[in-house]
């Protein structure tokens, strides 16, 4: 079938998201705005001024707002990262600040719908979904986000949706599952949303978000069936892929048998045949990526929408050095090349610091603790595991750090900054500690009494 160029992206359609998030990218670009220690968010004054600047604002905001309290801005920062437009670098006081890279710059390049897309595929592959939902730890949008855009491609735009009535509820039901991620879909203008206050009151966290009524545009009705199908979220995004054990993800390409969408799909199919499902135990063929934009570019006119910012490829090549800090007195500095794996990391600091290899551990890559952004021991029944994964592929930055949780009874917290990567010179074939401060503690001080 042929489709007719019939969209178009400007500073206010579908939505000023590109226009909001220039704002936002300035306001950073030209203040130098430190993060705060526990989660490493915007801090509450320059939130607030940079909601000033927004078309989409939150009204009724005051200086005590944290950053979750601004659904948009959240999302921006989320963006922002996940897109490597901006990466937290540690400043000399200990604190980390946002400070743009060189990928933002080809970002300013791009035409207008190019820049949408670009943040649309940042959301679809890059970002957690989990991160930019802080109402709820156990987040599975990628589970029924595919059935909300398959309902509403079948909708006539502008027409009202009344949530909360006896005929629309099983969409209630939809809709209350995904909560604040409606919210930040309609900033794409794919719909347009209202809060239903009554329930907002009755829902166990100030983040959550109910609709009561959501309007499609000609926009979003136009890209629905794109998105339930081809660009299917389960397919694209790679965090939730993560999550679900795999280390090496390639965008779009088939789901392994033990992705829990696929399996979920499987069981739908057996109960709606009466079939099991057939299991094919050929090799599947090497999956080749294809652009995000691809499908979309033949609703926009010749020249509107040609490109997107090219996917960073993790280096795989060169040396790591780590600092590993037990305390501000207590430390080692490690180098590992990046063949090695996450499991080769967890063996130096064990010799570094003298303790016996005899726990289960994991490593929070976003240094925060008991986050969902964890890569775990091989003994362990989570995953994905360290062993599956090298150091060259974590797409690590200078002035990360990550968070290294040894025994979970007794806890042991060690915290891991890159400070250096060198891609030139000779590789190390084993990780070696270079620099030791401290006295490597009694790992059961109990036991030597």
């Amino acid at each position: 079938m042929t489709i007719t160029p019939q969209l178009r992206v400007n500073e206010v359609e579908p939505s000023p998201i590109v226009r909001d998030f220039g704002l936002y990218a300035e306001f950073l670009c030209n203040n130098r705005v430190t993060l705060t220690p526990k989660n490493q968010y915007l801090a509450k004054q320059p939130l607030y001024q940079i909601n000033q600047l927004m078309t989409t604002y939150v009204t009724g905001d005051n200086p005590n707002y944290d950053q979750p309290s601004y659904p948009l801005l959240h999302l921006f920062y989320h963006l922002a990262l996940a897109g490597n437009l901006f990466r937290k670098v540690q400043s000399k006081g200990g604190r980390f600040e946002l400070q743009p890279t060189e990928r933002y710059r080809l970002y300013q390049s791009l035409k207008l719908a190019e820049k949408y897309f670009f943040l649309l595929e940042t959301l679809w592959i890059d970002v957690d979904w989990k991160d930019i939902n802080p109402a709820r730890f156990q987040d599975e949008a990628e589970l029924n986000i595919g059935e909300v855009f398959k309902f509403f491609g079948q909708q006539q735009p502008d027409r009202v949706i009344t949530v909360n009535t006896g005929k629309n509820e099983l969409l209630k039901r939809l809709l209350d599952r995904l909560g604040r991620h409606i919210l930040c879909l309609s900033f794409y203008g794919f719909w347009r949303v209202t809060r239903d206050e009554e329930a907002m009151g009755l829902l166990y966290s100030k983040y959550d978000f109910r609709a009561a009524t959501l309007t499609p545009s000609k926009f979003g009705v136009a890209l629905a069936g794109i998105l339930a199908t081809v660009r299917n979220l389960p397919y694209w995004n790679v965090p939730s892929r993560r999550g679900n054990g795999e280390t090496k993800v390639i965008p779009g390409s088939p789901l392994p048998s033990e992705n829990r969408y696929r399996q979920i799909q499987e069981m739908i199919g057996e109960i709606q045949t009466g079939k099991k499902a057939r299991i094919n135990k050929k090799v599947e063929p090497v999956y080749k990526e294809e652009p995000f934009i691809l499908p979309f570019t033949a609703f926009f006119a010749p020249g509107e929408l040609e490109t997107t910012l090219p996917r960073e490829q993790a280096k795989t090549d060169g040396n790591y050095t780590f600092k590993v800090s037990l305390n501000k007195k207590i430390w080692r500095r490690v180098v590992l090349s990046a063949q090695h794996t996450l499991e080769d990391l967890h063996l130096i600091i064990q010799e570094a610091f003298e303790f016996n290899d005899d726990h289960l551990y994991c490593f929070f890559m976003d240094g925060k603790r008991w986050s969902h952004k964890a890569y775990y021991s091989p003994d362990d029944d989570q995953g994905p595991c360290v062993n599956k994964v090298r150091i060259g592929d974590l797409g690590l930055e200078p002035g990360q750090e990550i968070l290294y949780l040894f025994d979970y009874g007794d806890e042991w917290w060690f915290k891991v900054l890159l400070e250096d990567k060198v891609g030139k010179g000779p590789r190390l074939l084993n990780p070696v500690v270079t620099d030791r401060t401290g006295e490597s503690p009694d790992q059961y001080p109990l036991w030597d009494e």
